[in-house]
């Protein structure tokens, strides 16, 4: 318990370190280009009406998105102040609804075959024990749900193929570690894309392109290179997978 209270104040830190950090153009423009991916894949593997949860919500981006289309939707976090609060927040502006309760992937406080989607968005290079939470995500799932999760990979071409594991990374993956690990866990890939494609100093190339082209030329860039990674997975630095229990 202490092991795991300790992990928990880690990534509180890791947490507040990056929400001062100042996030650069390319950065920027990608991480909206894979927030709109992800959703499209959400609702489209989800109904309204139908109960969704969102393992890691952090502030509550994706489930506030996804309650304005009429799902119900839950959302759990071990981090309060940065998160929870900031997901309650976000609700209320967004005059939504959303469900809140500060909990661990690795235990999750529902009963089973609660929810007909559960997310779990670069949240599982974080968690204390990713097979638990994997374990756990499928017995809430219904028999006939899914899981949308995405991780990002410490194997491709901007690290030469070779492994380097962030630091406040608790384990790494690649293309045939979370194939194995979700098959193994009792999940069947229905849908696997790659999103990402920054080989070694693409992303230094890409802030001059930024600041000479602009940014609609820059984002037209990155979808391109985004189609590169949808098809040649090992290559791409994040997966994203839809499985079914």
């Amino acid at each position: 318990m202490e092991n795991r209270s300790k992990h928990i104040s880690l990534i509180e830190n890791q947490v507040k370190e990056y929400r001062i950090k100042k996030i650069d153009a390319v950065t920027r423009i990608f991480w909206g280009l894979n927030y709109r991916v992800i959703l499209e894949k959400a609702l489209r593997a989800s109904m309204k009406g139908q109960r969704t949860l969102e393992v890691g919500c952090g502030t509550g981006a994706f489930i506030t998105a996804l309650a304005k289309e009429g799902r119900e939707c839950h959302g759990v976090d071990p981090i309060l102040g940065l998160s929870l609060v900031e997901a309650k927040k976000r609700a209320k502006e967004e005059k939504t609804e959303t469900f809140l309760c500060q909990a661990v992937g690795e235990y999750l406080p529902y009963k089973n075959e609660t929810f007909d989607l559960i997310l779990c968005l670069s949240t599982l290079q974080h968690v204390f024990n990713y097979e638990n939470t994997l374990r756990e995500i499928r017995r809430a799932i219904k028999s006939n749900g899914k899981l949308l999760m995405s991780v990002p990979t410490t194997k491709n071409i901007r690290t030469l193929f070779r492994h380097i594991v962030p630091k406040h990374f608790t384990a790494g993956f690649d293309l045939t570690t979370i194939r194995k690990l979700l098959v193994y866990e009792g999940f069947q890939i229905l849908e696997m894309r790659g999103s990402g494609f920054f080989p070694p100093f693409l992303n230094r190339g890409l802030q001059v392109y930024h600041k000479l082209f602009g940014e609609t030329l820059t984002r037209s860039a990155i979808e391109v290179l985004d189609k590169i990674a949808g098809k040649w997975l090992s290559s791409a630095g994040n997966l994203i997978c839809l499985c079914s229990k």
